[in-house]
């Protein structure tokens, strides 16, 4: 009982006549489009438009009945539907009611039920046909002209009054919705400016270098795949670590964890590619990459190894370094001494030593 009485407490009220009348006319304006047959991606498109035009004139005369597409769609199905009924019921009308001997009441009787179905049409059926025949929807024969003899023009100065009402506001609306979007345009323009001229300063190679220690120092916390919430807080802690390492040299430029990622990141990609494409050079008969190295593919490709995230051998980081023996030195120097134990000197001096 509860939710019979929620339904029907919740249950918009019936369409009044002016309603039907707006819907009626708005099919009628727009019909060889929201009634034809065509299903393609264009013509959908341009019945959903159709029929929204139709919505919001509803709801804009009356506010407190929102209707949605789908039920005026439907209201327009269920009017048609009643129409073709009703032409049904006055095709089955015979022309002419003649009663013969015993079988005259019951004649009679029947006549007059078709009467009764005649005279309980639909009070838009004439309108509803007209339109139906219009579009081809439907065969109207020239005997039955007179059941949709209608004038659209004839619908009452109070609904014209009401498009006009309409169409100005609709047009006030427009235009202050235009405004509304040119000025989003312009404060979103400005937002863009205002990143640009925000935008931090490119890595410096004393960043870099700093990153790549630090990422020595926490290689085995920081590069593993296991993704238990222990192993992400010691994660974090190492990115951390590294991040306040470098800003303490820069405190102008103040790199965020992410932001470090990002960058080993990117440095490791980059150090992998190079390594793919100095295999794919010896294979080809070269000893060297014919593609230059980066800078410091050298320096992140044996931590890689040391993490068991690819293999490497000795001569292909010898065959990939750039000015290495200064990139070393001023790793050391970059990071300083208290950020480089010992252990992380053994394994980043470790390809110079087996040169």
């Amino acid at each position: 009982m509860d939710e019979g009485e929620s339904s029907r407490r919740n249950r918009k009220p019936n369409y009044s006549r002016d309603e039907v009348l707006t819907i009626i006319c708005g099919v009628q304006e727009n019909k060889f489009n929201l009634l034809k047959k065509s299903c393609t991606v264009s013509s959908n498109k341009v019945k959903q438009a159709g029929w929204k035009a139709i919505c919001d004139r509803l709801n804009f005369f009356n506010p407190d009945r929102q209707r949605t597409v789908d039920e005026v769609r439907k209201k327009w199905k269920d009017l048609s539907a009643q129409a073709r009924n009703d032409l049904i019921c006055k095709r089955a009308l015979p022309p002419s009611a003649t009663s013969v001997g015993d079988g005259e009441d019951s004649q009679a009787g029947s006549v007059g039920r078709d009467h009764q179905k005649e005279s309980s049409a639909g009070e838009f059926t004439p309108l509803i046909l007209a339109i139906l025949g219009e579009v081809g929807t439907i065969e109207m024969p020239s005997e039955e002209s007179g059941i949709i003899n209608i004038s659209f023009g004839n619908l009452g100065d109070q609904h014209t009054e009401q498009e006009a009402i309409y169409d100005t506001v609709v047009l006030q609306k427009q235009e202050s919705a235009t405004d509304s979007q040119q000025s989003q345009n312009e404060a979103e323009l400005d937002d863009a400016e205002s990143r640009k001229r925000m935008r931090k300063p490119n890595y410096t190679k004393k960043d870099i270098l700093t990153l790549i220690q630090g990422v020595a120092d926490h290689k085995f916390s920081l590069l593993q795949k296991i993704c238990t919430h222990t192993s992400n807080k010691v994660k974090t802690e190492g990115w951390g670590t590294i991040c306040q390492t470098i800003n303490s040299f820069n405190p102008e430029v103040i790199r965020t964890a992410d932001e470090l990622r990002k960058k080993w990141k990117d440095l490791s990609k980059q150090a992998r590619q190079d390594l793919l494409n100095l295999r794919a050079s010896v294979a080809s008969g070269s000893n060297k990459s014919t593609t230059p190295p980066g800078e410091f593919s050298s320096l992140c490709l044996p931590i890689l190894a040391e993490a068991g995230l690819l293999e490497v051998t000795a001569d292909e980081i010898n065959a990939l370094k750039v000015n290495n023996v200064t990139t070393m030195i001023s790793l050391h120097q970059a990071a300083g001494t208290e950020f480089v134990t010992t252990s992380q000197a053994n394994v980043l001096s470790s390809p110079m030593e087996k040169e």
